[in-house]
């Protein structure tokens, strides 16, 4: 978009950017952008039939075996997303003022390869497992101001200064978690740490 002749924020990408007009953004509807990251493909999760159709691995007509096989020991899977609440910018004969406020987010999580064996297999996969999850996320709001000028005929200059306010963070860890999976019985141990911290508030513990 950043090469597209009349796209609104390209000062996103280079402070040095003269917008071409002014502009006000809807607020929550001028700019929202979703992202997700994964080492997993679509021939990770979905399998052809005999008849045309698409199963899951889950499917019991799909190989255990082969689903297991194209799987990484960490399958990590990512989301992120950046609203934006309120933009505008002011367009002069030489400079570019430009004012945002947005709220960004993460989410991040590690599924290990015997969690899917033992989604997949239960105990047919084997009696002992390791399961070592993690998960991650925060939010927090950007509050942006920008400034470019035109120097000469051929160059430009600018800058932008952000204040971040954080809302909420957290950091699950689970360690050396292994499974042990009988007809009659489940047998878990493990350690593991959550940490998290939330704007304006303060936990009570007895």
């Amino acid at each position: 978009a950043y090469f597209l002749d009349g796209y609104t924020f390209k000062y996103r990408m280079n402070a040095a950017e003269l917008g071409e007009r002014s502009f006000f953004a809807i607020p929550a509807l001028g700019r929202t952008a979703v992202g997700v990251e994964t080492n997993l493909s679509v021939s990770n999760l979905l399998y052809p039939m005999p008849d045309g159709r698409l199963a899951t691995f889950l499917h019991p007509e799909v190989d255990g075996n082969a689903v297991l096989k194209s799987l990484n020991k960490n399958n990590i899977v990512s989301e992120n997303a950046d609203i934006n609440i309120l933009s505008f910018g002011i367009r002069t004969e030489k400079s570019f003022n430009t004012f945002e406020i947005s709220v960004k987010e993460r989410v991040g999580v590690n599924l290990p390869k015997d969690l899917y064996r033992l989604a997949k297999m239960g105990t047919e996969g084997g009696n002992e497992y390791l399961l070592n999850l993690s998960a991650s996320a925060n939010a927090y709001i950007e509050a942006a101001y920008g400034y470019s000028r035109q120097i000469g005929e051929n160059l430009s200059v600018g800058g932008r200064i952000k204040f971040l306010i954080g809302l909420a963070d957290a950091d699950l860890r689970i360690n050396d978690m292994r499974l042990t999976a009988m007809e009659d019985k489940w047998t878990v141990r493990g350690e593991g740490s959550l940490k998290g911290s939330f704007m304006s508030y303060e936990l009570q513990t007895d």
